[in-house]
Formats: structure tokens, sequence, C-alpha cells
């Protein structure tokens, strides 16, 4: 199945456009040219994740694959890293919201 994804451009197409969705959203974002009422960054951390873990798993590595792991892989850090601020329960929440990103908000309690 590997060698079948790997040889099917389509699905290497979508892989690589994933992988730029976080990036291009973290500098938007960052640059205010995107709105962060409309669009949060945190929301969008698992794009980064599951792009990486796709791209890691199915795409052979060369230079550009390498280097868009490489930036979901800091942007996902400093996600985590900013997160730890709400303590221990904050790293968690966020860790939570990567993973499974469409579990609402009120399932997962902040307060400790």
């Amino acid at each position: 199945m590997k060698e079948k994804i790997q040889n099917n451009n389509i699905l290497k197409f979508i892989i690589i456009i994933a992988s730029l969705g976080l990036p291009i959203i973290f500098i938007l974002s960052r640059l205010d040219i995107l709105d962060s009422e409309y669009v949060f960054f945190w929301d969008y951390l698992w794009i980064g994740f599951y792009s990486t873990l796709f791209a890691s798993l199915f795409l052979k590595k060369n230079i550009l694959i390498k280097l868009l792991m490489g930036i979901n892989i800091l942007i996902i850090l400093f996600g985590l890293i900013a997160s730890m601020l709400m303590g221990l329960p904050g790293l968690f929440y966020m860790i939570v919201k990567m993973v499974l990103p469409f579990i609402p908000e009120g399932w997962i309690e902040l307060n400790p």
C-alpha cells in the first residue's frame, strides 16, 4: 500500500498541500492578515500534525518534504510550549485537540 501511495501523484500533491496549510495559516495570523477572531491559529495544529504524520509514513524523504515536516514540527512545538501558559491542563488540552480535532470544546475541562 505504501508503494501505491508513493506512486500516486494526486495523493502526494494533497499531502504536500496539506503540509503547507499550517505554515501559511501561522504566517498570515502572525502578520495580522488573517483575523484571529475567525481563524484561530490553535484550532489548526491538527493540520500540521496529520500532514507531518502522513508525509513521514507515505512519502519519499526528499529535501522539500523534510523541510515542510521540520517547519510543521517547529510550529507545533511553538503551539505546545505556548499552551503551557495554562499549565499542564493547557498542554493536555492542546494535545487532545491536535490529535482529535473535532471534539467539542466543552468535553475537555481546563479547570483542575
